[in-house]
């Protein structure tokens, strides 16, 4: 039943998971590539560091660019496939190890690069990078009706990579920590800062401004994990209503099978009943 379940989840969601790659690839696209072909002249400077970090920048890309187009092509081709009429089910294999890949790829690409976008955006942007580079395409996972143990599989080894493990290991939590208990580089950012928060006679100020600075910083990173946390949420939600779908398509199947059976029954028990006159 399980089985038969899933495979009329696919059969139904034909439209959501073809638009769910094509999303996936624009936003992609959008981002990542886009970003890496702008940059690209820079390869022009005669320094190896430069070279060091589009060879970086160009390979990480170019794999989740390819795998994102294997997974459109090939559920394209799984749908079309006449062989596979009674086993589409196989397209929430391939979608999955699709994402997961997709997730260590950028993992990779974020381990290199987290910091990246620090000369723009200061010693937490790769906070930002997160959520305009490294994440959007995901966004697709919450209307693609994938089964929620698919869902959070790929939300775990999200969260645990871009939030956990790279972030720890390549200190950029104690980058922030490090601002914080520094109060020439805390007051650098703004006149506003300079001003208010470095009246020494002042320490309520002080550690208020500190708060403020902690929340202000680490709230980008607790509502995009907070996002990823909801699309699991919803895929749970999404999946309930569908299992209830489908075993009330099931029993209005059975009860409609067993009606004619019943009417099939007594027109011949009828027709017996005049033939023995």
């Amino acid at each position: 039943l399980e089985d038969e379940y899933l495979e009329n989840l696919v059969v139904l969601s034909k439209g959501k998971f073809l638009s769910g790659y094509a999303v996936s690839l624009g936003l992609f696209i959008l981002g990542p590539l886009v970003d890496m072909i702008q940059a690209w002249p820079l390869n022009r400077i005669d320094d190896p560091n430069v070279h060091s970090v589009m060879a970086k920048e160009a390979v990480p890309t170019f794999c989740a660019l390819l795998v994102l187009l294997f997974g459109l092509v090939a559920c394209a081709v799984a749908y079309e496939t006449e062989s596979l009429r009674r086993q589409r089910r196989v397209i929430l294999q391939i979608t999955g190890a699709v994402y997961l890949s997709y997730v260590v790829i950028m993992s990779v690409e974020f381990a290199m690069l987290g910091n990246l976008w620090s000369f723009l955006y200061g010693k937490q942007g790769w906070i930002l990078k997160l959520i305009f580079f490294d994440l959007p395409p995901l966004i697709s996972l919450l209307f693609m009706s994938l089964p929620t143990f698919l869902v959070g599989e790929i939300m775990f080894l999200a969260i645990l990579s871009f939030s956990v493990i790279i972030p720890t290991v390549l200190g950029y939590w104690q980058s922030m920590n490090d601002i914080v208990n520094s109060g020439i580089e805390f007051t650098r950012f703004s006149p506003f800062w300079e001003e208010l928060c470095s009246d020494e006679d002042r320490p309520d100020i002080v550690r208020s401004c500190k708060i403020d600075y902690v929340y202000k910083m680490a709230l980008p990173y607790i509502l995009v994990n907070a996002l990823m946390i909801a699309v699991i949420i919803v895929s749970a939600l999404s999946e309930a209503t569908n299992r209830r779908l489908f075993i009330w398509k099931k029993l209005t199947r059975a009860q409609h099978s067993k009606i004619i059976k019943d009417h099939k029954k007594k027109e011949e028990t009828i027709i017996e009943m005049f033939q023995s006159f």
